[in-house]
């Protein structure tokens, strides 16, 4: 688990304190998969909110915002009720859409990840289906740049196309993946 993301990015805000400082809300990342969790300050108890890369924390009231995208979601703008318990599930509204409009319509599968033994270690790659027996390697840059399960408009297009793609993370990114055998 790698918590926030990158700190070079301006303005960027991967956690929230609540207006009481009771609870703390951060964004963590697992082998690409973004989550949303909340910790207790009192019984540091970790509660996952959703799934989905986001980023921009803002808490105010009772209420927490965020950029969100997943790897089926375009970029959005989202809110979540924060009364009540964590664990029971806070409810999220979508308050607005990103430039993205339009490729909700296409149905992207859910990513599955795997991971491929190197000769020096072990990277995870996802892999979107489409079923065709037609694949894609999508290799993004680095070597300090992890591409997390985020909405991608040219992955939207390829699976639509009938195109699997696989999008691994090459050696050299942070938090690649399982620290290598020894």
């Amino acid at each position: 688990v790698e918590p926030g993301g990158p700190l070079w990015g301006p303005a960027q805000r991967s956690i929230a304190a609540s207006p009481t400082g009771d609870r703390i809300a951060f964004t963590r990342n697992e082998a690409g998969f973004g989550r949303l969790c909340v910790v207790d300050r009192a019984t540091g108890q970790v509660t996952e909110i959703a799934r989905g890369v986001h980023g921009q924390l803002d808490w105010h009231g009772d209420r927490l915002v965020a950029l969100r995208s997943g790897a089926r979601t375009p970029t959005e703008v989202v809110s979540y009720a924060t009364e009540g318990d964590p664990g029971a599930g806070w409810t999220r509204r979508c308050l607005m859409v990103g430039p993205a409009v339009g490729w909700e319509a296409v149905d992207l599968p859910e990513p599955a990840l795997h991971v491929v033994a190197t000769p020096d270690r072990l990277v995870p790659v996802r892999r979107y289906v489409a079923g065709q027996g037609r694949m894609i390697v999508h290799v993004h840059g680095g070597p300090t740049h992890q591409r997390p399960a985020e909405f991608l408009p040219r992955v939207a297009l390829w699976c639509a196309r009938g195109v699997d793609v696989v999008v691994p993370h090459p050696p050299g990114s942070p938090r690649p993946g399982p620290a290598p055998p020894t």
